[in-house]
C-alpha cells in the first residue's frame, strides 16, 4: 500500500540520517522501503524521493559562490559592449571567478544586473575570444615588426607597390592566371 508522498518526506525528515547516506543505493532503498515504497512503487514517486534527497544534501552542504572579480573601466566598457549593453547603461555589469585563479579567463561567468528590479538581465560563459576582448590583449609582436616593414616598403616605394600574384589550386585555367596588383 502506497502512502501519500508528503508522509513519505515527514518520514525521512524526522529520520537522523545524513544527506550523504540519503545518495547510498543500499540506503536509499531502505529510505523507500520505510517510507512504505517498495521496488515495484510508482518510478515518479522515486524519483521525487531522489529529488527531495538531492536537495537536502545541498541544503545542507552548499557550494561557495564564485567571487567577483575587480574590473578596470576599459575592461568594464568592453565587457558591456561585448554583452550587447551601451557603455553608459544603468546595469552592473561583473565577472564571477569560477577557476578561483583571480583573472578573467575562459570559463569564468559574465552577469549583468539592473534594470527596474536590479535583478539579473544576462549571464554568459566566457569563451577564449571574449577573454581577449575584455583584456584587450594586444597584437603579437610579429605582426606589428612585419606591418612595420610593409609601411616602409610602401614608404621606400613611393607610395605605391605593384606585384604579381598567382593562385595555385586545381581550378579552371582563367583562375589560375598571373594577377598584377597595384596597392597605392
Amino acid at each position: 500500500m502506497l502512502q501519500n508522498p508528503l508522509s513519505a518526506v515527514s518520514s525521512a525528515q524526522t529520520t537522523q540520517r545524513s544527506a550523504a547516506s540519503f545518495m547510498q543505493p543500499q540506503a536509499q532503498s531502505a529510505n523507500f522501503s520505510s517510507a512504505g515504497l517498495s521496488s515495484n512503487s510508482s518510478p515518479i514517486l522515486q524519483l521525487i524521493l531522489q529529488l527531495i534527497m538531492q536537495l537536502l544534501e545541498q541544503w545542507q552542504d552548499p557550494q561557495p559562490e564564485p567571487e567577483s572579480l575587480e574590473l578596470s573601466d576599459a575592461e568594464n566598457k568592453n565587457l558591456r559592449k561585448l554583452l550587447g549593453f551601451d557603455v553608459n547603461a544603468p546595469v552592473n555589469a561583473q565577472v564571477l571567478d569560477e577557476d578561483g585563479d583571480g583573472e578573467i579567463s575562459e570559463g569564468d561567468t559574465a552577469v549583468v544586473m539592473g534594470g527596474i528590479t536590479g535583478g539579473e538581465l544576462s549571464r554568459r560563459t566566457l569563451s577564449a575570444a571574449d577573454v581577449a576582448t575584455i583584456t584587450e590583449q594586444k597584437t603579437p609582436a610579429e605582426f606589428l615588426e612585419n606591418r612595420a616593414k610593409w609601411e616602409e616598403a610602401l614608404g621606400n616605394a613611393g607610395g605605391d607597390i605593384e606585384y604579381t600574384r598567382q593562385r595555385s589550386c586545381f581550378c579552371p585555367r582563367d583562375f589560375v592566371l598571373p594577377m598584377d596588383v597595384v596597392e597605392i
